[in-house]
């Protein structure tokens, strides 16, 4: 006799980020932005913590085009403080533009990992993150690496700039770490990542790279 199976196929279309913060948080730092979260995973088992531990498939948010808000007064959840420490910002200007963000998750028994699956592409900053989720017991290990592509001077007085970050411990108590000695400058390597992967889903040029 087969043990019992589960099948999950969520999808969602066009949410709209910012509205979906706003109910959140109570203020959102995005303007904007659409929302699009594709859930499918199946795992079997006689009970919960066996049918969690056979997971497999993906999980792919995307979100964009929007707008980060530079200035978060009063914004203190952790989405805002992963934003504000892995894009560089202008703070004499009101927003910062992002063309995509990706988050993709391939699930192997009850471990959804990311290798190079995390991206952001905006005007000031390039974004790839990698690390995992631990379905099974909801500890998370991420590596965010940002590289900044602003060109020209940089007035460090005015900027924000994007750091390297870790995010460790639960779902439900994450711990977000900042290198303070890494104020990255202008390069290739991150944007080279971004453009030479899979193409064709959709995407800005950079973002389809992460999709696989």
């Amino acid at each position: 006799k087969h043990p019992p199976a589960l099948f999950l196929l969520a999808k969602t279309n066009c949410l709209h980020l910012e509205q979906l913060c706003y109910s959140l948080f109570g203020k959102s730092p995005i303007k904007g932005s659409k929302l699009d979260i594709n859930i499918d995973l199946t795992g079997s088992g006689n009970n919960l913590y066996a049918i969690v531990n056979s997971l497999d498939g993906q999980i792919l948010i995307k979100a964009g085009p929007g707008d980060f808000l530079n200035s978060n007064d009063g914004l203190t959840n952790v989405f805002t403080s992963i934003l504000n420490g892995v894009i560089s910002f202008d703070k004499k200007t009101s927003s910062t533009s992002f063309t995509c963000a990706v988050i993709n998750l391939n699930v192997i028994n009850g471990i959804a990992k990311a290798t190079n699956g995390i991206g952001i592409e905006a005007a000031s900053v390039n974004v790839l993150g990698s690390g995992t989720l631990d379905l099974r017991n909801g500890r998370i290990n991420f590596s965010i690496n940002p590289q900044n592509i602003l060109s020209g001077k940089i007035d460090l007085s005015s900027f924000s700039m994007a750091q390297l970050m870790k995010i460790t411990g639960t779902i439900t108590n994450p711990k977000i770490s900042l290198d303070p000695t890494s104020l990255l400058s202008a390069g290739e390597s991150i944007a080279t990542e971004l453009a030479t992967k899979l193409p064709g889903m959709g995407l800005p040029t950079g973002l389809t790279s992460i999709i696989t």
